[in-house]
């Protein structure tokens, strides 16, 4: 298999696996399924943590360049090709531009 094509392959499966973690995860934040099987099993707890509110920060300071800094990252994006080679659309394929994923330690 091409890299290419096995990594738009990985990226497939990844969200399909990612879609059903989040469904298992709401059954269990929902106590809708048993938290205990006979090899594993699920708790859940709450944890506080502090929020920066960038909101409430004045305009001047929100304005001030020299609290700002530009940076780069890579981005791998992977399209589907159509039969005349130009891909009709392309998907971000980084972590970098997707909903964050947030996993509790167990």
């Amino acid at each position: 298999m091409h890299p290419v094509d096995e990594f738009a392959a990985l990226r497939t499966s990844i969200r399909a696996m990612e879609a059903r973690a989040a469904v298992l995860r709401q059954l269990f934040l929902d106590r809708g399924v048993p938290f205990r099987s006979n090899q594993h099993e699920v708790f859940v707890r709450h944890q506080t943590r502090r929020v920066f509110r960038k909101d409430r920060l004045p305009p001047e300071i929100l304005a001030n360049d020299l609290l700002w800094e530009e940076v780069s990252s890579p981005i791998v994006t992977v399209a589907i090709m159509t039969d005349a080679g130009t891909p009709p659309r392309v998907r971000k394929a980084t972590f970098l531009d997707e909903e964050p994923v947030l996993t509790e330690p167990f």
